[in-house]
């Protein structure tokens, strides 16, 4: 009998999944870059259908193209012939403008070949205060979707229709 009570008590307590994940959606999203807390692998933020995840080396870019770097951040760099030489990694910390600009670059990437076009309040803004504005050209809405432990501040903006 107890061990079905301490079961359900575990269960509720477990959150859903649905609770891992936040979900923003306005006509114009402002992500704030600027945090104390590190960016991780496993951070990630959605925009429309594009997920742009955070990685930690370098090397991972091969098999996500669009990316954004983690606060500590690793490059690999081989030295002498492939096959007999050393790998050498490189230990470095990514402030959070050059993440605002990596999610600038990954965005405007990843959306490249499609219909959906984003455009930038200003590029100022991301370069000196690690955040960014942007909305779509077509007007409609932009879906963020983060995970609930993710560093950035992400508000949104409605804008009055006629």
């Amino acid at each position: 009998m107890y061990f079905i009570i301490g079961l359900m008590v575990m269960l509720s307590c477990r959150p859903a999944i649905e609770d891992r994940e936040i979900t923003i959606r306005g006509e114009m999203i402002i992500v704030d870059f600027e945090s104390i807390q590190p960016y991780k692998e496993g951070h990630y933020i959605m925009v429309d259908n594009y997920k742009i995840p955070h990685i930690a080396v370098e090397n991972d870019r091969l098999e996500l193209p669009y990316s954004m770097p983690t606060t500590d951040y690793a490059i690999e760099a081989r030295l002498g012939e492939a096959s007999e030489g050393s790998v050498r990694s490189y230990k470095m910390k990514t402030d959070n403008i050059g993440i605002a600009i990596s999610f600038l670059t990954a965005l405007s990437e990843a959306s490249r070949n499609d219909s959906v076009k984003y455009q930038i309040v200003s590029h100022a803004e991301a370069s000196l205060l690690a955040k960014v504005s942007l909305f779509r050209a077509d007007s409609a809405e932009i879906f963020i979707q983060i995970p609930t432990d993710y560093p950035a501040k992400i508000d949104k903006k409605h804008f009055f229709k006629n």
